[in-house]
């Protein structure tokens, strides 16, 4: 049996741990609402002018998820020049060196792809707003 000060201390923690989820599951909603607003966002041409992989000096293996795939881009909307480097809504997460290499290589330097621009801020972009990795 708990006595008071125990069961305070529980409550106290099982308040906390509520307001954790409480605070996730609101990022979560909020991350898919974005996803699928940037469905709508308007599309224009852009240019890739930086597409390689980075990964640690101490890379050992090809099976641990610490490849970060680096997909620049420029393109313009509503009268001006911007650059950006965002693949999707919620960032791109640590990968593979190989899923980072299959990833760059839909995108060389140079290449003309299709950005899509948040009509009510154009610095906001991306190249891929709905794809299946997106939260």
């Amino acid at each position: 049996m708990l006595d008071a000060t125990q069961l305070l201390w529980t409550q106290i923690a099982a308040g906390v741990c509520l307001l954790i989820f409480a605070g996730m599951l609101f990022g979560l909603v909020s991350l898919r609402g974005q996803i699928r607003a940037a469905g709508t966002w308007d599309k224009v041409e852009g240019v890739i002018t930086v597409s390689r992989v980075e990964q640690p000096q101490a890379h050992i293996s090809d099976d641990l998820n610490d490849a970060s795939p680096i997909i620049g881009y420029r393109y313009r909307a509503a009268g001006q020049d911007f650059e950006s480097n965002r693949i999707r809504i919620g960032g791109q997460p640590m990968t593979t060196r190989v899923l980072a290499g299959r990833l760059i290589a839909r995108y060389p330097v140079g290449a003309r792809v299709d950005v899509h621009v948040d009509p009510a801020d154009p610095k906001s972009a991306l190249l891929e707003p709905a794809q299946p990795g997106n939260a």
